[in-house]
């Protein structure tokens, strides 16, 4: 499921275009309720585009659409204002994203979805659309082939001082069983730092990910995981903010920052880890 957001490039939404034309099967997955309404559509991948000018070139910079995160969503007035985050995946021009008009499910008769400026949601998975078809629209990933190796560990989370406890406690763990364990900023074997963070997805035979505060690029790369097919082991932090609704079907291991808590967080993902990671490896065609 992803939002699918036209003509509001200036992080502007009327009210009158919030959700427009969202489709009945995206409405009960998605379920309706105003005072949710924020943070469910923080959770999901966003689609920004410009509403489509047929006078212009295809390849017109103004006549892009870029992938990322819609976040800080809030009711301004008449209006809906929200910040948006790319999220590493190339932009690419909408004629690209019409060519995937049917597995993303864009209206596109006539000036379709691109015709008018609108907030709706889309009930495909954006992220394994795109990788399913890498050539259309390409996207710098396209040329990793790797594939998960048996003993091997991703870890997504936050870069930041606080995390550092959580990360030690995993990586010990990784350490002790003879598995490897990395994250993005272990490793620099690309130009690109996404390009370093698909190849740690797509190579590693488990992937946990540290969903506490949401985010984006956390968010982003439990997309990719997951659009991937790979397994994935969640952990969050005790009293964070509730899980983000497409995640909310997974087994979270919850945590207490502080040295009594890495113990019981170690306690607590050693048989879920071992499990996993005799699993063989394998991902998702």
């Amino acid at each position: 499921m992803y939002n699918l957001v036209v003509g509001c490039t200036d992080g502007i939404v009327p009210n009158s275009r919030m959700l427009e034309g969202i489709t009945l099967e995206a409405a009960n997955a998605f379920g309706i309720n105003l005072q949710h309404i924020p943070a469910r559509l923080e959770a999901i991948p966003t689609l920004l585009a410009p509403e489509i000018d047929y006078d212009l070139p295809a390849d017109s910079p103004r006549q892009i659409a870029r992938f990322g995160r819609a976040v800080n969503l809030r009711k301004v007035g008449l209006d809906w204002k929200f910040d948006f985050i790319p999220n590493g995946i190339p932009a690419v021009p909408i004629s690209r994203i019409i060519e995937l008009a049917d597995p993303l499910d864009i209206y596109t008769r006539g000036y379709g979805d691109f015709g008018h400026t609108a907030w709706t949601i889309r009930s495909p998975d954006l992220y394994q659309v795109l990788l399913e078809h890498q050539d259309q629209p390409e996207t710098s990933q396209s040329s990793l082939k790797a594939r998960p190796e048996a003993g091997r560990i991703a870890m997504m989370m936050p870069f930041t001082p606080v995390f550092d406890r959580v990360w030690e406690t995993v990586k010990g763990l990784a350490d002790e069983r003879g598995w490897l364990c990395d994250r993005a900023d272990t490793v620099w074997e690309h130009d690109q730092i996404m390009d370093d963070v698909f190849e740690l997805i797509t190579r590693a035979q488990v992937i946990v990910c540290d969903i506490s505060g949401h985010n984006p690029n956390v968010m982003y790369e439990v997309g990719l995981a997951h659009g991937l097919g790979q397994q994935i082991l969640p952990i969050a932090q005790s009293g964070a903010d509730a899980l983000p609704f497409d995640l909310s079907s997974y087994r979270t291991t919850f945590y207490v920052n502080n040295g009594e808590g890495m113990v019981k967080l170690r306690e607590a993902v050693i048989p879920r880890l071992d499990r996993l990671m005799s699993k063989p490896a394998s991902l998702s065609e």
